[in-house]
């Protein structure tokens, strides 16, 4: 079994669903351990050959505590097989949905300076009513500058056959 250790930090917590389905889609030849990022002050990454890193984002930025692992951890990391993926809903979009045109993934790469054997963006879920008042309008004044309208239900972006692919791209590696 290929150790491997999955961290997310999510807000809302589509981000470890999505680190969850990637692990349960590698177990026949990966023993996967998932944590939460947030809070973990040290992780000793010695004992695993591959690394699943995911971020969410949140007006606009990956958390902080994720991007400081990230650089804290670079050269760890870069003698690692990994994969680092972001969620955020702007990847609903056809012409953001990938590392090299979504904005978010872009400065996260130059803010922290990581480089992953795979990397990936996925579109998150919106679930508005979880949302503090003002956090529901500014979410749907961003929807309505781009031209979407968008109620108080749950809408789940997220395309699991994608999540899926890069899971299999992972396994390979």
């Amino acid at each position: 079994m290929i150790k491997t250790l999955a961290l997310f930090s999510s807000v809302d917590g589509q981000t470890r669903k999505i680190c969850q389905r990637i692990g349960e889609h590698i177990k026949t030849n990966h023993d996967v351990t998932i944590i939460d990022i947030h809070g973990v002050t040290s992780v000793d990454l010695a004992d695993y050959e591959k690394v699943i890193l995911g971020g969410s984002v949140r007006y606009g930025k990956h958390r902080p505590d994720f991007e400081r692992f990230l650089i804290e951890q670079s050269i760890s990391l870069s003698t690692k097989k990994t994969l680092l993926f972001s969620v955020n809903a702007t990847a609903r979009k056809a012409n953001k949905c990938s590392p090299s045109n979504n904005l978010y993934f872009i400065k996260l790469k130059h803010k922290t300076g990581i480089h992953a054997d795979i990397e990936a963006v996925f579109a998150g879920k919106l679930h508005l009513a979880n949302n503090s008042f003002f956090d529901r309008l500014m979410i749907k004044l961003i929807f309505k500058m781009s031209g979407e309208q968008i109620g108080d239900s749950e809408i789940e972006f997220t395309d699991w056959d994608q999540v899926d692919r890069i899971a299999d791209a992972f396994q390979q590696l």
